[in-house]
């Protein structure tokens, strides 16, 4: 006995497995490309987090120049300053208009940079950067207020509360090794 098709029915397990290898097909596809996506936005947050990382380290890098141009060009001499007068010397007014030139605003990046005394003859400088509305970072370090008779770094003695400055010795401000804050 010999089944005949009927002629209607020709070609329907071709579709059939043909559609069931187009539907896998699409899966695996469809699967990938929600894989790639996230991905793609693991990168893109990847690369804001570094940028707002570097423009808060841009940020310290520029309030300690600005520290240290405003307390090489203050008009007292050096052997008379001491930790009491060192506010007057060097007003918050006058270094927050310093500073000012290192914050930064715009429509995509927020830099802002503080400086506070802590202590002895250190000062704590923080930066906080906004991109994107998206990747905020907080940097903080220390630096301190050396006080030098030559060059050498055997030569220099930290600057505090107490002392004054020797005429013929130099005020020199450098980073307190260990003090970096990455919040």
């Amino acid at each position: 006995m010999i089944v005949r098709s009927r002629p209607d029915m020709q070609g329907m397990a071709t579709l059939l497995i043909t559609s069931m290898m187009l539907s896998v097909a699409m899966v695996f596809v469809l699967s990938s490309a929600g894989t790639t996506l996230y991905q793609v936005k693991r990168a893109q947050n990847s690369v804001l987090s570094r940028q707002a990382h570097w423009l808060a380290e841009g940020g310290l890098i520029c309030a300690f120049h600005q520290f240290q141009a405003q307390l090489k060009t203050q008009s007292t001499p050096l052997f008379e300053i001491t930790a009491e007068t060192m506010p007057d010397i060097m007003p918050e007014t006058k270094l927050e208009a310093g500073l000012a030139t290192c914050n930064q605003s715009d429509d995509t990046r927020q830099l802002t940079v503080q400086v506070a005394q802590v202590h002895d003859g250190r000062y704590q400088f923080s930066a906080a950067s906004l991109v994107a509305g998206k990747a905020r970072v907080r940097l903080a370090q220390q630096a301190e207020i050396l006080v030098c008779r030559s060059e050498e770094p055997s030569d220099c003695r930290v600057w505090s509360d107490a002392e004054k400055a020797q005429a013929g010795e130099q005020v020199v401000l450098r980073w307190v090794r260990g003090s970096w804050h990455d919040f």
